[in-house]
């Protein structure tokens, strides 16, 4: 396919097209309170409280090290959450895919970390769209000669130019470059690829499981990049280093204090840390707050934001209810819902759970084996904290932003799988 065709794939009539408010434009529920059953159930909400504080606190441990943040969109997929990322002082977004960064792009945000490689026709012209713009300053990765040697070809045809960083990837990893010899040929490769500017380096260290596979892999890593910028093979004045997901960002952070100069940008990018939850991601802080002083030592903690609230459907049996909630509506591959509290229209106000075990879910409902003193009755709402949010939040279109009371005072927009036309 010529690289050089013109070709739109957002269609002008897209949701992405329309004017970037349309995050709020739907108002039908703020002002209406959810165990007043003035929404349909079930439904999501994010605790505005919970979230601020969440935000303050990884933009305090940021700046603590000495390093900025990228917060991975990937995990809301919510550009009004992005937003309120930036204004907190986040350097940028990290995205996942060449949609997702259009996304962020047409909301607005313009520094911008494709933690992924670029590859394919139709991948490269959205970027090309974004690449338009010369206020935006974009990165994406690479790890092979012949990605490098199709990126050029595509973008030297369309007269632009593209920021990599070089990928560098461990045995026990996933992508990157494992090797010496990989890493040479990349190396040699960008030095005649005109088109494409080697900008800095990327890691991903989350799928190593233990501290001492993580220390040597950063060990690593910090030798690797000494030896570059010894040779000076980096196209840009400014060298973007960047890594760290959600459960290493404390050691990568120690890192990268080591690493941070004048010319040398140093970013993590976390993306759990404004949701979180109360499973795998709090097992993961736990760590965190135990491995590192200034974080143990804060005076808050992160606390989880995100609740999926549902009807008691039946009771077929005095040890077992059926909630209107499944797996279409919550995350259940890292830890099953976790009941928290239970509400009843007669009650002055929410009861804490007790006596309560989810046992399985299905599309549209969940088993819960109670005690039999457990005072329970269909119609009750009760309320579920969740763990690993990416895959909750997916589920959902629109979340209700509330208040400790469950007031709505906001919603809260997802743009997981954006319109697409091909033309």
């Amino acid at each position: 396919m010529n690289c050089c065709s013109e070709r739109k794939y957002y269609s002008e009539a897209s949701e992405l097209s329309q004017d970037r408010s349309d995050d709020h434009r739907s108002t039908q529920f703020i002002d209406k309170n959810l165990l007043k059953e003035d929404v349909p159930l079930p439904a999501a909400v994010i605790y505005e409280a919970s979230l601020q504080n969440n935000l303050e606190w990884m933009q305090d441990f940021a700046q603590e090290h000495n390093i900025q943040l990228a917060p991975h969109g990937k995990t809301t997929m919510a550009p009004a959450l992005f937003k309120q990322q930036i204004d907190a002082g986040a350097w940028g977004m990290t995205l996942a895919t060449a949609e997702q960064v259009v996304v962020a792009y047409r909301h607005g945000i313009k520094q911008l970390l494709m933690a992924n490689q670029l590859v394919g026709d139709a991948n490269m012209h959205l970027i090309s769209e974004v690449l338009d713009d010369p206020s935006v300053e974009f990165y994406c990765l690479v790890d092979s000669v012949e990605n490098i040697q199709r990126l050029n070809d595509f973008y030297r045809c369309r007269g632009q130019s593209l920021n990599v960083l070089i990928e560098i990837g461990s045995e026990q990893g996933r992508c990157g470059c494992v090797d010496e010899g990989t890493l040479e040929a990349v190396l040699s490769v960008l030095k005649v690829s005109n088109n494409i500017k080697l900008a800095g380096l990327e890691f991903y260290e989350g799928v190593l499981k233990d501290a001492e596979q993580i220390d040597h892999f950063l060990g690593r890593f910090e030798a690797i990049f000494n030896d570059l910028s010894e040779r000076a093979v980096f196209d840009t004045e400014q060298v973007l280093v960047t890594g760290a997901g959600s459960a290493w960002y404390d050691k990568v952070s120690t890192l990268f204090q080591r690493l941070v100069k004048p010319n040398v940008l140093c970013l993590i990018r976390p993306g759990c840390y404004l949701i979180h939850d109360k499973g795998l991601c709090d097992r993961g802080q736990q760590q965190i707050l135990a491995r590192n002083t200034f974080a143990g030592q804060m005076k808050t903690k992160l606390t989880s934001s995100l609740e999926v609230c549902a009807y008691v459907l039946s009771k077929p049996s005095p040890n077992r209810i059926i909630v209107g909630l499944g797996k279409r509506d919550v995350a259940f591959d890292a830890g099953l819902p976790i009941p928290q509290w239970s509400y009843r229209q007669s009650w002055p106000h929410q009861k804490s759970i007790v006596g309560m075990q989810v046992k399985n879910l299905m599309d549209h409902h969940t088993y819960i084996d109670i005690d039999e003193e457990t005072d329970v009755k269909v119609g009750d709402i009760i309320g579920f904290a969740t763990s690993h949010p990416c895959l909750t939040l997916d589920k959902w279109s629109r979340l209700h932003l509330v208040d400790h009371e469950l007031n709505i005072v906001d919603e809260v927009r997802t743009y997981f799988r954006p319109e697409v036309e091909i033309n």
